[in-house]
């Protein structure tokens, strides 16, 4: 355990909470606590904050690849969303299901079927690696009902397949 008390003020981390948790990660694992550090520059500069979560990143941070994907969640950014869980997938595989679902949202905004198909595959990515959740199965026996032109190979079986995945 680091050591470090992590106190609320107004729901938002104070500077001097930071400084603590950024200077006490440092003895422990310097490219963390570089993306601790980054969090100063939240509220005072988006583009600079984001320029050095991305920095820390690169350098093999894993905080600041998830604060990346909370603020442009956050913020509605659907387009540096997607770019960031797409990179990140790959080292994440549990992240296939989450991008999945931004593409099948995205759908109601583009009505591009194509966001439905990346949707679909990557929920089936997120499968293949045993990740499968009723949540995401709900969501593809939805698709499948609801789009006549949309059904997986084998489709008796596989729905049959998704419909035991939800009731578990």
């Amino acid at each position: 355990m680091l050591g470090v008390r992590i106190a609320y003020k107004n729901g938002e981390l104070s500077e001097d909470d930071i400084n603590i948790m950024s200077e006490r990660m440092k003895e422990i694992n310097p490219t963390e606590a570089k993306a601790i550090g980054a969090v100063k520059l939240m509220k005072k500069d988006s583009l600079e904050y984001m320029t050095k979560l991305r920095e820390a990143e690169d350098e093999g941070s894993e905080i600041a690849a998830f604060w990346q994907v909370a603020h442009y969640d956050e913020t509605e950014d659907s387009t540096n969303l997607i770019q960031t869980v797409n990179r990140l997938e790959k080292k994440h595989p549990f992240l296939n299901l989450y991008l999945g679902k931004l593409y099948v949202n995205n759908y109601s905004a583009t009505y591009d079927v194509n966001d439905l198909l990346k949707g679909i595959r990557y929920i089936y990515k997120a499968d293949m690696s045993g990740m499968m959740m009723p949540e995401y199965a709900r969501l593809l026996l939805h698709i499948y009902k609801t789009f006549d032109c949309i059904k997986p190979v084998d489709a008796e079986a596989e729905i049959g397949r998704l419909e035991k995945i939800v009731k578990q």
